[in-house]
Parts: structure tokens; C-alpha cells; sequence
């Protein structure tokens, strides 16, 4: 979603690239309200259950992934979707994710 790879260090930088990073697992409402303050065009969950949690949904359409399970609902304007997750216990998805995160760009793009 960058014109190149950037280095964790640098993920501050992110914020140029109209990019940004919250982590408010607990609190869906607060993001809510971020969501409508912001208007982004998408927002990206690092996991599949946050993205449940801030629906308040079990099973969310991946439009970009027509042979997935679903990931994305819309909020006001934006598309809150979600990856699989990072953590190293998911680490086996780990393939899958980039691959979300390819279509995903994709899909934005075209849009």
C-alpha cells in the first residue's frame, strides 16, 4: 500500500501515506467514533475477531476474495475489513494475508 517496503521503525512514516495505526481491541465504540470523525476510505483489522467485535457480526462478505470466507463490512463510507492474524500462533495463515492484503489493494484500486 506503499510505493515501498517500510521498516517497522518507520512506521510513523505511514501517516504520509494516508496510513494510520490504532489499536483500540477493547473499545469498538471509540474506534467507531474515529471512523466517523476521520472518514477514511478503509480500515484494516489485524484480526478476524476484532473485526466481529466492531460489527457486532459472525459472518462478513470479502468481496475482493469471492472463494474466502467473509472479512468486511461498511461503515458510513469506509470498508472495515480485516486480515488474519499476525501473531505467531496464526503464523500458518501468514501466506493468506499477504494475499488479502494484494486483493484488498487491488479492489481499492479499481474501485
Amino acid at each position: 500500500m506503499t510505493p515501498f517496503r517500510l521498516r517497522p521503525s518507520e512506521f510513523r512514516d505511514l501517516l504520509g501515506y494516508g496510513i494510520g495505526l490504532d489499536d483500540v481491541y477493547d473499545d469498538p465504540d471509540a474506534l467507531r467514533l474515529r471512523i466517523q470523525s476521520v472518514r477514511p476510505r478503509s480500515v484494516c483489522f489485524n484480526s478476524y475477531e476484532a473485526l466481529r467485535r466492531f460489527a457486532r457480526r459472525d459472518k462478513l462478505p470479502r468481496p475482493w476474495r469471492r472463494d474466502a470466507a467473509g472479512r468486511y463490512v461498511q461503515f458510513g463510507d469506509a470498508t472495515v475489513w480485516a486480515t488474519s492474524d499476525s501473531s505467531w500462533n496464526a503464523s500458518k495463515y501468514w501466506p493468506e494475508r499477504l494475499g488479502d492484503l494484494q486483493a484488498l489493494q487491488k479492489w481499492l484500486t479499481e474501485a
